[in-house]
């Protein structure tokens, strides 16, 4: 279809980013006997995704390329969004609106943060330790999970 500026085009681009992480945090959601791994399960598929396809995942994020908020983008966007809000709901649906929220963050801050930083080689090492991005990320989720029951 045509779109009418650069804006627009880039904006479709990254819509299609989310829809697609969407569709691989989803197939984690049907794994069947992974409730408990779930969240865990989720954020290595976002680490995939983000090395799979760091070009898109970076013009998803960057408000400065993708100026224009397109309701496909903002729906996109959303959605996938939502699925990790409803991964951390999952854990305790009695929890606080103010835990709740502050759960979101931590895990959404953690999942994103550790992904930038892997894409961008900037994630610190130790010489004497070598320790995989994806059990740097599921370690840290999985004492966090435990930490907030």
């Amino acid at each position: 279809h045509h779109l009418p500026t650069w804006a627009h085009l880039l904006a479709a681009c990254a819509a299609d980013g989310f829809r697609e992480l969407s569709r691989d945090l989803e197939a984690v959601i049907a794994m069947p006997g992974r409730a408990d791994n779930t969240l865990i399960d989720m954020s290595l598929a976002y680490l995939a995704f983000a090395k799979r396809a760091p070009v898109v995942f970076r013009l998803m994020f960057n408000r400065d390329a993708v100026t224009e908020r397109t309701e496909e983008f903002q729906r996109e966007s959303g959605a996938a969004y939502a699925i990790l809000q409803a991964a951390i709901r999952r854990l305790d649906p009695a929890m606080s609106n103010a835990r709740f929220d502050s759960l979101l963050n931590t895990v959404w801050a953690r999942i994103h943060g550790i992904s930038v930083l892997e894409l961008e080689g900037q994630l610190c090492r130790s010489d004497s330790v070598k320790i995989e991005t994806s059990d740097f990320l599921r370690d840290g989720l999985r004492s966090l999970i435990n930490g907030s029951k």
